[in-house]
């Protein structure tokens, strides 16, 4: 294995596809929402409208498919992001924030193919390769650090980037 390609200890290969698998959107014209809904209606830049239902269930990462490709946005609560969008719902084992800030980071815009309106495919975004840190070695955690939350307080922890995601 090429010393770049090595790992610390705890660290692994993984995909986007295989950690963080995403769903498609699903449509819902502007004429027929109910615009006296508390729902938030997702589309690839952000915030569109509002409906009375839901798609999803839980806080959920809605990642631009069309237009504004690669953008990531993140919903506290049940939303329905429409077909312009991928997304992921929340789980047990999905830490939401952290991916967040991991897609912004690798720019899922400079994926795109097409030619004529802006587009992200499952079959560009599924392989890309990411190294992760096991939670059981190196806990995640998507609080911005802080005086309040480092380690040892009053001191900010200064761990340059490339420890924190090698390679990404």
């Amino acid at each position: 294995m090429s010393e770049e390609n090595e790992l610390p200890n705890g660290w692994a290969w993984t995909t986007l596809g295989d950690i963080l698998p995403i769903q498609y959107g699903k449509g819902l014209v502007e004429t027929i929402r109910d615009r006296g809904g508390q729902v938030p209606v997702y589309g690839s830049s952000g915030v569109v409208g509002v409906h009375n239902q839901a798609l999803t269930s839980k806080a959920t990462l809605i990642i631009g498919r069309k237009g504004s490709i690669g953008s990531v946005h993140y919903s506290p609560v049940p939303c329905w992001p429409i077909d312009t969008t991928y997304f992921v719902e929340e789980s047990a084992n999905t830490d939401l924030k952290f991916f967040l800030y991991l897609l912004s980071f690798l720019k899922l815009s400079q994926l795109d193919k097409s030619t004529a309106i802006p587009g992200l495919s499952r079959s560009d975004y599924n392989p890309v390769a990411i190294k992760l840190a096991s939670n059981a070695t190196v806990p995640l955690s998507s609080k911005p650090l802080s005086r309040e939350n480092s380690p040892r307080p009053g001191v900010l922890l200064n761990i340059p980037r490339p420890n924190l995601l090698p390679n990404c």
